[in-house]
């Protein structure tokens, strides 16, 4: 019987050891995954941070484009291989120049964004218009004076009078964590 007795308490022991050892993986994981959530959110501020120089620097271009054409009182652009891409993009323009609708006008070559601000976004990011379009389609917002764009939770707002683009945080409360982007 002692034999017996013996084994349970072994038992009991593993048992006990193998929760112990679980409920420190447990906590482990739950910490290194607090800590990698934290950098996932620098990356997606890096990453909309990009997208809106990306932007930046095609609607300076168009613009740039515009007034070494003599600033045309037409409401229409037509731009042929800016970034040497070797596409023809129609610009709608405002009346200080800057894009407020775009698109493609090469034959064989398709237009995916449904309203103004898509197709913009569309003319930055031509590679990966459709997936990117795709993925922020719900978060995109056209209103008289421009465009806004959310992407996870930044938003990039875009002003068709002045060209002006403008990247917010839509969590204050990474900011008190963010060590990279203060």
């Amino acid at each position: 019987m002692g034999s017996s007795r013996e084994m349970q308490q072994d038992t009991s022991l593993k048992l006990m050891g193998f929760l112990l050892t679980l409920a420190i993986i447990l906590i482990l994981v739950g910490l290194g995954l607090r800590t990698m959530f934290a950098t996932v959110d620098d990356a997606a501020y890096a990453s909309m941070d990009a997208v809106k120089t990306a932007f930046a620097e095609r609607n300076n271009a168009v613009h740039v484009y515009w007034i070494n054409n003599g600033k045309r009182k037409t409401q229409y652009l037509d731009v042929s291989e800016i970034g040497g891409a070797g596409i023809r993009i129609a610009y709608e323009m405002s009346e200080t120049g800057w894009p407020r609708d775009a698109r493609i006008v090469t034959k064989g070559v398709a237009t995916h964004g449904g309203t103004p601000c898509e197709r913009i976004m569309e003319m930055v990011v031509p590679g990966r218009s459709a997936e990117v379009i795709q993925k922020m389609s719900s978060k995109i917002f056209n209103y008289e004076k421009g465009c806004v764009f959310i992407i996870n939770e930044d938003k990039l707002k875009y002003s068709f009078q002045s060209g002006d683009l403008s990247l917010t945080d839509l969590m204050p409360e990474r900011n008190e964590k963010n060590i990279y982007f203060k």
